[in-house]
Protein backbone atom coordinates (compact mmCIF):
# COMPACT_ATOMS: atom_id res chain seq x y z
CA UNK A 1 0.00 0.00 0.00
CA UNK A 2 1.29 3.44 -0.87
CA UNK A 3 -0.13 6.63 0.63
CA UNK A 4 0.85 10.14 -0.48
CA UNK A 5 -0.42 13.32 1.17
CA UNK A 6 0.05 16.52 -0.80
CA UNK A 7 -0.37 19.75 1.19
CA UNK A 8 -0.27 21.85 -1.94
CA UNK A 9 -2.12 25.03 -2.78
CA UNK A 10 -3.62 24.52 -6.24
CA UNK A 11 -0.49 22.87 -7.55
CA UNK A 12 1.79 25.87 -7.25
CA UNK A 13 4.87 23.81 -6.48
CA UNK A 14 5.66 21.03 -4.06
CA UNK A 15 5.24 21.70 -0.37
CA UNK A 16 6.38 19.25 2.31
CA UNK A 17 4.45 16.03 1.84
CA UNK A 18 4.56 12.59 3.40
CA UNK A 19 4.72 9.26 1.64
CA UNK A 20 4.02 5.90 3.29
CA UNK A 21 4.66 2.49 1.72
CA UNK A 22 3.56 -0.68 3.49
CA UNK A 23 4.78 -3.75 1.67
CA UNK A 24 5.55 -7.42 2.22
CA UNK A 25 8.78 -8.65 0.68
CA UNK A 26 8.04 -11.86 -1.21
CA UNK A 27 11.10 -11.81 -3.51
CA UNK A 28 13.82 -13.29 -1.28
CA UNK A 29 16.36 -11.06 0.43
CA UNK A 30 16.37 -7.48 -0.89
CA UNK A 31 19.23 -5.08 -0.27
CA UNK A 32 17.18 -1.98 -1.09
CA UNK A 33 13.97 -0.67 -2.68
CA UNK A 34 14.11 2.00 -5.39
CA UNK A 35 11.38 4.59 -5.93
CA UNK A 36 11.65 6.83 -8.97
CA UNK A 37 10.24 10.35 -9.22
CA UNK A 38 10.15 12.97 -11.96
CA UNK A 39 10.02 16.10 -9.77
CA UNK A 40 12.82 17.67 -7.70
CA UNK A 41 12.81 17.53 -3.92
CA UNK A 42 14.69 16.46 -0.83
CA UNK A 43 13.72 13.04 0.50
CA UNK A 44 14.11 12.43 4.24
CA UNK A 45 13.20 9.07 5.81
CA UNK A 46 11.22 9.10 9.06
CA UNK A 47 13.50 9.38 12.08
CA UNK A 48 11.42 6.62 13.71
CA UNK A 49 11.71 4.35 10.67
CA UNK A 50 14.05 1.58 9.64
CA UNK A 51 15.41 3.02 6.38
CA UNK A 52 18.07 5.38 5.08
CA UNK A 53 18.01 6.90 1.58
CA UNK A 54 20.55 7.50 -1.18
CA UNK A 55 19.19 9.73 -3.94
CA UNK A 56 20.70 9.64 -7.42
CA UNK A 57 19.79 11.71 -10.50
CA UNK A 58 18.73 9.80 -13.61
CA UNK A 59 19.77 11.60 -16.79
CA UNK A 60 16.69 13.06 -18.47
CA UNK A 61 14.25 11.12 -16.27
CA UNK A 62 14.32 12.53 -12.73
CA UNK A 63 15.67 10.87 -9.59
CA UNK A 64 15.89 7.43 -8.02
CA UNK A 65 15.60 7.20 -4.25
CA UNK A 66 17.25 3.99 -3.02
CA UNK A 67 15.98 3.02 0.44
CA UNK A 68 18.26 0.72 2.43
CA UNK A 69 16.90 -1.16 5.45
CA UNK A 70 18.69 -0.52 8.76
CA UNK A 71 19.46 -3.10 11.44
CA UNK A 72 17.76 -2.93 14.85
CA UNK A 73 20.54 -0.73 16.28
CA UNK A 74 20.27 1.60 13.25
CA UNK A 75 24.06 1.41 12.81
CA UNK A 76 24.34 -0.50 9.52
CA UNK A 77 22.25 -1.70 6.62
CA UNK A 78 20.92 -5.23 6.39
CA UNK A 79 18.88 -7.02 3.72
CA UNK A 80 15.10 -7.05 3.93
CA UNK A 81 13.98 -10.59 4.68
CA UNK A 82 11.64 -12.73 2.61
CA UNK A 83 8.01 -12.93 3.83
CA UNK A 84 8.40 -9.91 6.08
CA UNK A 85 6.28 -6.75 6.19
CA UNK A 86 7.92 -3.33 6.11
CA UNK A 87 6.75 0.25 6.63
CA UNK A 88 8.67 2.88 4.69
CA UNK A 89 7.81 6.49 5.55
CA UNK A 90 9.50 9.61 4.27
CA UNK A 91 8.96 13.31 3.59
CA UNK A 92 9.56 15.18 0.38
CA UNK A 93 10.39 18.86 0.72
CA UNK A 94 11.15 21.52 -1.90
CA UNK A 95 14.62 21.59 -3.44
CA UNK A 96 17.25 23.37 -1.39
CA UNK A 97 18.34 25.49 -4.36
CA UNK A 98 15.15 27.57 -4.11
CA UNK A 99 13.93 26.67 -7.61
CA UNK A 100 10.17 26.49 -8.06
CA UNK A 101 9.12 23.08 -9.42
CA UNK A 102 6.23 22.51 -11.79
CA UNK A 103 2.83 21.69 -10.23
CA UNK A 104 2.30 18.05 -9.32
CA UNK A 105 -0.48 16.49 -11.39
CA UNK A 106 0.29 12.76 -11.23
CA UNK A 107 0.82 9.97 -8.70
CA UNK A 108 1.50 6.57 -10.23
CA UNK A 109 3.70 3.53 -9.88
CA UNK A 110 4.98 0.84 -12.22
CA UNK A 111 5.92 -2.26 -10.26
CA UNK A 112 8.89 -4.33 -11.35
CA UNK A 113 7.57 -7.53 -9.80
CA UNK A 114 4.11 -9.03 -9.66
CA UNK A 115 2.04 -7.83 -6.71
CA UNK A 116 -0.95 -9.80 -5.43
CA UNK A 117 -2.43 -6.70 -3.78
CA UNK A 118 -1.57 -3.10 -4.61
CA UNK A 119 -3.26 -0.06 -3.07
CA UNK A 120 -2.43 3.52 -3.98
CA UNK A 121 -3.96 6.33 -1.91
CA UNK A 122 -3.51 10.03 -2.69
CA UNK A 123 -4.76 12.67 -0.26
CA UNK A 124 -4.98 16.43 -0.63
CA UNK A 125 -4.65 18.71 2.39
CA UNK A 126 -6.22 22.09 1.74
CA UNK A 127 -7.12 22.85 -1.87
CA UNK A 128 -8.43 19.94 -3.93
CA UNK A 129 -8.09 19.42 -7.67
CA UNK A 130 -11.00 20.38 -9.94
CA UNK A 131 -10.84 16.94 -11.60
CA UNK A 132 -9.18 13.61 -10.71
CA UNK A 133 -9.09 10.32 -12.64
CA UNK A 134 -7.53 6.88 -12.35
CA UNK A 135 -5.73 4.62 -14.78
CA UNK A 136 -4.72 0.96 -14.65
CA UNK A 137 -2.16 -1.01 -16.65
CA UNK A 138 -1.11 1.89 -18.87
CA UNK A 139 2.18 2.61 -20.60
CA UNK A 140 3.67 6.06 -19.92
CA UNK A 141 2.29 7.15 -23.31
CA UNK A 142 -1.20 5.70 -22.79
CA UNK A 143 -2.02 7.36 -19.47
CA UNK A 144 -5.26 9.33 -19.93
CA UNK A 145 -4.93 13.12 -19.81
CA UNK A 146 -8.49 13.93 -18.72
CA UNK A 147 -11.38 12.51 -16.71
CA UNK A 148 -14.27 10.82 -18.50
CA UNK A 149 -17.31 8.69 -17.54
CA UNK A 150 -15.13 5.58 -17.13
CA UNK A 151 -12.14 6.83 -15.15
CA UNK A 152 -13.45 9.75 -13.07
CA UNK A 153 -12.80 9.48 -9.31
CA UNK A 154 -14.50 11.33 -6.46
CA UNK A 155 -12.45 12.23 -3.39
CA UNK A 156 -13.82 10.96 -0.09
CA UNK A 157 -14.75 13.23 2.84
CA UNK A 158 -11.07 13.40 3.87
CA UNK A 159 -9.92 14.54 0.41
CA UNK A 160 -8.46 11.12 -0.46
CA UNK A 161 -8.71 8.87 -3.53
CA UNK A 162 -7.96 5.14 -3.27
CA UNK A 163 -7.16 2.60 -5.99
CA UNK A 164 -6.91 -1.09 -5.00
CA UNK A 165 -5.83 -3.67 -7.57
CA UNK A 166 -5.24 -7.41 -7.38
CA UNK A 167 -2.63 -9.47 -9.24
CA UNK A 168 -0.78 -6.50 -10.75
CA UNK A 169 1.99 -7.43 -13.17
CA UNK A 170 5.11 -5.35 -13.52
CA UNK A 171 6.01 -2.80 -16.14
CA UNK A 172 2.75 -0.85 -16.55
CA UNK A 173 1.58 2.21 -14.63
CA UNK A 174 -1.36 2.38 -12.23
CA UNK A 175 -2.42 5.53 -10.45
CA UNK A 176 -4.13 8.89 -10.50
CA UNK A 177 -3.79 12.11 -12.41
CA UNK A 178 -5.51 15.40 -11.72
CA UNK A 179 -6.10 18.88 -13.02
CA UNK A 180 -6.09 21.89 -10.69
CA UNK A 181 -8.11 24.18 -12.97
CA UNK A 182 -11.59 23.37 -14.28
Amino acid sequence: MMTIFLPDSKGTGIKPGTVHYRFANMAGELDYVTIGRSYPGVVTPSSKGDFKVNTRPVDGAGWNDHFWHLNAARTATEPMQDRTRYDLRFRITPPEDGSEPEPMTLASRALHHRSLLFTLRVGFIGDQPASIWKFEGASPFARPHAANDYNRVQLDARGTATLTLRDVHGGLFNGFAWRWDA
